[in-house]
């Protein structure tokens, strides 16, 4: 999109679904990417893309499997995101609701860097299947579909209801929807 609209810059933040949720009902945001099951009522939302979480782990660490509980994982080392990164703080809630601590040997402040610790032995990491396959099949490391039913969420792209959308937005949300 923005190769095309050379006159268009684009601000972008990650921040928890509900939060995104709420920035845009407040009127600090045109456009939202959120987890479908942590939007309230009265935002309009069209689907996105599925969101399915992997775990990568080092060459010859095990036999590749196709998919794995979250369960049969949490107790081994980590190599994770930073403590405010969304996605490590859905995990560290699934680990706590499991009453299991994890273990995180390093934190790292992208899915790149991540790949990069899991080649290195250091552990294992969770990361989206997309990042994964722009990451971490570079390195030739495997992994796992988590199959968890929180480890696959429904990203829904969002507004707020009567959103005063300035044109440029108009024209993302266009081109994002796969109408442009």
């Amino acid at each position: 999109f923005l190769a095309g609209q050379p006159g268009i810059n684009i601000e972008t933040r990650e921040l928890r679904s509900t939060d995104i949720a709420a920035e845009l009902m407040a009127g600090r945001g045109e456009i939202g990417i959120a987890a479908e099951a942590d939007l309230p009522e009265g935002l309009e939302r069209s689907f996105f893309a599925e969101d399915r979480l992997v775990v990568v782990m080092p060459k010859g660490s095990a036999p590749r499997v196709p998919d794995v509980r979250f369960a049969d994982i949490v107790s081994k080392t980590f190599v994770g995101l930073s403590r405010n990164s969304p996605l490590q703080q859905l995990v560290a809630s699934q680990a706590e609701r499991l009453g299991e601590p994890m273990t995180i040997r390093a934190r790292v402040s992208d899915f790149h860097a991540m790949a990069q610790m899991v080649d290195a032995g250091v552990g294992i990491g969770i990361m989206p299947e997309t990042s994964a396959k722009r990451c971490a099949y570079p390195f030739g490391l495997p992994w796992s579909v988590l199959r968890d039913k929180w480890a696959t969420r429904q990203l829904m792209l969002c507004v707020a209801p009567d959103a005063a959308m300035s044109k440029m937005s108009r024209l993302l949300l266009a081109h994002l929807c796969g109408s442009s």
